[in-house]
């Protein structure tokens, strides 16, 4: 792969579509992450000290629109961007001294912030129906 090849692929990226539904979800994962939002699960109001910001859910569409041309698809799907919430994440997510005094690592804070999307705007995906199973609670 050529320079060129890259820069061409790096512009047909950003042309995949994103539906709205997934966009959301991205968004809400990324104020999940954050303790002072109401949208936060109580591990992460009590471990985070601080959580992602709105960059952290542009490079979850971004790198969902990625993910989705390697996979052989032309849109953005939820797994996508699920797929991408902990390398995105990683960095993005501090835990506090509560967490670290009960030896809770950031990747834990973290998988608290992306399984915390509720499941009610997922089963509105008309994007594909494995969406449903893919984030239905267990």
């Amino acid at each position: 792969m050529s320079g060129a090849d890259l820069v061409a692929f790096q512009k047909l990226v950003r042309r995949v579509p994103a539906a709205e539904p997934v966009m959301r979800y991205a968004l809400d994962i990324v104020r999940a992450s954050r303790p002072k939002s109401p949208t936060a699960p109580d591990t992460i109001k009590k471990w985070a000290a601080f959580g992602a910001s709105v960059r952290a859910a542009q490079h979850l569409i971004l790198g969902g629109k990625a993910r989705a041309l390697t996979n052989g698809r032309y849109h953005v799907s939820f797994e996508d961007v699920r797929a991408l919430a902990h390398p995105i994440l990683r960095h993005r997510v501090l835990t506090n001294f509560h967490a670290q005094s009960e030896g809770v690592d950031e990747r834990r804070a973290r998988r608290q912030a992306a399984r915390s999307r509720p499941d009610a705007a997922v089963e509105g995906c008309r994007l594909c129906q494995s969406c449903v199973t893919i984030f239905r609670p267990a």
